[in-house]
């Protein structure tokens, strides 16, 4: 299973995994950098699909040493992406899915369908809904 993390009653979160069985957190598996985002797992349950933003470059190295920091960000949340997760790899090995640099303010949700056939992104400007629903066949992946 993912959780989500917020520390100092931030927005900003920090996906770690869970094994099942033995209720022990993954180790590799600590993605930061994640705001108004969830997990959605592939069919195979090998992975799932999230949205993050870059690290916020006025705490960047603060906060790498102490998460309680990230509280204090402030700046402006600008390209959002979507990244594919392969449990028991490191947030650096993650696959850039989908990103729009022509659109700062666009956020992101990336939702696996019931049959695992497709990821369905549902387009946001800021808090916004915009009304664009995208999807791409990811059977074969």
């Amino acid at each position: 299973m993912a959780y989500n993390i917020n520390l100092a009653g931030s927005d900003w979160a920090t996906i770690r995994v869970r094994d099942a069985e033995t209720c022990a957190d993954v180790e590799t598996d600590v993605l930061k950098w994640v705001k108004f985002s969830g997990s959605s797992w592939s069919k195979d349950s090998k992975g799932f699909f999230y949205s993050r933003f870059a690290a916020p470059e006025s705490i960047k190295e603060e906060a790498e040493k102490d998460p309680n920091k990230a509280g204090k960000e402030t700046e402006k949340l600008e390209f959002q992406k979507v990244y594919y997760h392969r449990v028991g790899t490191t947030q650096e090995e993650d696959v850039l899915i989908y990103e729009n640099q022509d659109e700062a303010s666009w956020m992101f949700s990336a939702e696996v369908s019931n049959d695992g056939k497709y990821l369905i992104l549902d387009t946001r400007k800021d808090c916004d809904d915009l009304g664009l629903v995208s999807y791409a066949d990811i059977s074969n992946s």
